[in-house]
This record gives C-alpha cells, structure tokens and sequence, in this order.
C-alpha cells in the first residue's frame, strides 16, 4: 500500500508537471528498476511511503510501479533494493521519499521514449498511475509519518 502523506501533494505534481517538461530528465531500466537520470527544474512535494514489492517482473511499491531516483540499485542474488548509502531494502519492507504520482503518459512525457518502453516491459497498463521519487532525491526505510 503506498501512503501519500498530504491530499495537496497531488495538486503540487499536477501544477510542477508543466516546469518539469522543459528538464532534461529520462528514465530506463535497470534490471527490475525503472531509474530515472537527468535533471528536473522542479520537484514535487508529496512524501510517499511504502512495501517494496513486485510489480509484474520489475519493482515497485504496493501495486504501483515506481520510477526511482538515480543510485539506487537491484541486488538480483539477495533480491534486494540497494539505497546509495548501501543499505539494502528487502521486499516487503518499506521506503519512503520525495516525489508524487503521475499517469503513464505524464512519465511518457517527461521521460521520454524509454520510460514508455520499460513501462509496457513491466506490464503497467495505460492510464494507471506511477509512482515517481524526485531526480536526485534520496529514498530511505525511514517511515512516512
């Protein structure tokens, strides 16, 4: 289950949208992981938590598919998220960030091609909505509070 922790963060996403097109941000997989790289002039205000979890063959949280921040990493061998600090984050255990939701085509837009393309990889349905943790923002097992 992913717990936004303020109604508001979705607005925020909806009106930072339109000041991240111009960002030079994309997103690809890496292993399970979609990661994104580049930059963005804007973030989006939302604290989002939850489960590590599958999501049709890639990794997300709860249900959702996550586009996560550059640095983190998959562990095949331990099945593990491995955060930039190394800390490793099991499925079923829990990650919080920075960031905000957005649907498939709002990624599409913002991340380019590939994201599009590791989105149908992962089996993401058109239309659902996708977890997105800021560039270059950290991700941590801290609890959302």
């Amino acid at each position: 289950m992913v717990r936004p922790l303020a109604a508001a963060g979705a607005l925020v996403c909806v009106s930072l949208l339109t000041a991240c097109s111009g960002s030079s941000a994309s997103a690809r997989l890496h292993g399970p992981l979609l990661v994104s790289d580049g930059r963005w002039d804007s973030g989006m205000a939302a604290a989002l938590g939850g489960q590590l979890a599958r999501v049709g063959p890639c990794i997300g949280l709860g249900e959702s598919m996550v586009v996560w921040p550059d640095g983190v990493s998959w562990d095949e061998d331990a099945e593990s998220l491995v955060l930039p600090d190394s800390t490793p984050v099991g499925l079923g255990d829990d990650v919080s960030g920075g960031g905000g939701s957005m649907t498939t085509s709002s990624v599409d837009s913002l991340c380019g091609p590939d994201a599009a393309d590791a989105l149908r990889e992962c089996g993401v349905d058109v239309g659902s909505e996708v977890i997105v943790f800021n560039v270059g923002s950290s991700v941590s097992t801290e609890p959302v509070s």
